[in-house]
């Protein structure tokens, strides 16, 4: 069974499940936007040389709403996401040459775009007017894009002729959109993203009336959500690390129970 057929079966499972043991419950859509950021190892000290950025994205999602009790209730959804991120990379690099030391300062800014088929789980506590609530979900990967720009400024000591240093990049801007998922070096067997995201949600849900509802949501990841068979800046084939790549989401949402 295909990994989007096992999470749709999951799905329908817990529908079922819900639906035997509630007398009460609600189906409905929920629609919102949200803001993201991918942050990890490289971002901590001492080896800070990236810098996380949000950015905004949105989702759409079907809303099941089940009451065990008056203050105990359970929220199943099946939602699309689209997850944004960027980051802005910077390094320098050195070459010695007898009048002096060359210095590379490179940069790579990039937005990431991430969409998701995702399926969270959450107990629900209080009145029927307000909800605060946690739990897991699990996601299904199925685009991952990048859109970089690369920097390069080599600075040059007096009297250095660069053309007769091998191998030195030129200063200038190159452009280059990335799909994590079907562009070499990456593959579907091993892309750059990891096609399942396991992660926690905490969040409240204000009920407006009767069929509406405000709904506001902390998502983190709990997994690293990177391939280690690249390297940390994601265009290369490396030695598999253990460095970690976590999301961290802010989302809010309009939803309507039927």
């Amino acid at each position: 069974m295909q990994p989007l057929q096992k999470l749709l079966a999951t799905c329908l499972a817990l529908l079922f499940f819900h639906s035997t043991i509630n007398a009460q419950y609600g189906l409905g859509l929920k629609l919102g936007p949200s803001l993201s950021t991918t942050y990890g190892t490289a971002e901590d000290p001492p080896d800070k040389f990236e810098t996380a950025k949000f950015r905004p994205g949105w989702q759409l999602g079907l809303v099941y709403h089940g009451y065990i009790n008056d203050l105990f209730s359970i929220i199943t959804e099946v939602n699309y996401e689209m997850r944004r991120g960027a980051k802005e990379i910077n390094y320098l690099e050195y070459y010695q040459v007898p009048e002096g030391e060359i210095e590379i300062y490179n940069q790579d800014e990039v937005t990431n775009t991430f969409g998701y088929i995702n399926v969270p789980v959450l107990a629900a506590f209080g009145p029927a007017w307000f909800k605060i609530y946690i739990g897991p979900n699990v996601a299904v990967l199925l685009h991952a894009k990048g859109e970089h720009t690369y920097s390069t400024d080599v600075s040059l000591p007096d009297g250095v002729d660069p053309s007769t240093i091998k191998d030195l990049p030129a200063s200038g801007e190159i452009k280059k959109d990335l799909d994590y998922i079907n562009d070499e070096p990456f593959s579907p067997e091993n892309p750059y993203i990891n096609r399942f995201e396991l992660g926690g949600n905490v969040g409240g849900r204000l009920f407006l009336s009767e069929h509406f509802f405000l709904d506001v949501r902390i998502h983190h990841s709990l997994l690293d959500i990177t391939s280690d068979d690249y390297d940390i800046r994601g265009i290369l084939p490396a030695e598999p690390t253990d460095e970690n790549d976590l999301t961290l989401a802010f989302e809010w949402n309009l939803g309507w129970i039927f």
